[in-house]
């Protein structure tokens, strides 16, 4: 759909927002995004789903619908399927550390889940 993200400018922009972290809050250890807006912008495709940022720079990202489309969309390698937040735990596990939530979209009732 939209390809003109490299594999180079992803890493980039997670770089960025890393550094920008580690000097905001050095004691962070995950982020998680739920936007989509903010999702495109670290991974190259549009999707319901949620992006998990670790401090090493790490980004796992799990659709709920088109992985597909995610897949052939994102130069990312790390996308999963995802029908529940459960699915996210089990691959990026259940200790994330000090995590940090957007919380611009984020409801309460999400929040409860991410719990």
């Amino acid at each position: 759909m939209f390809k003109d993200i490299t594999r180079i400018e992803l890493e980039s922009r997670l770089s960025r927002f890393c550094s920008a972290m580690n000097q905001a809050v050095p004691s962070w250890d995950t982020a998680i995004i739920l936007s989509k807006i903010n999702q495109y912008y670290f991974t190259g495709t549009m999707q319901d789903g949620l992006l998990i940022i670790k401090k090493s720079g790490k980004a796992l990202y799990f659709v709920r619908r088109s992985l597909e489309r995610a897949k052939d969309e994102s130069p990312l390698t790390d996308i999963f399927p995802m029908e529940s937040y459960r699915d996210a735990a089990q691959v990026a596990g259940t200790e994330c550390g000090n995590t940090y939530l957007e919380t611009e979209i984020a409801t309460l009732e999400i929040v409860k889940r991410l719990k």
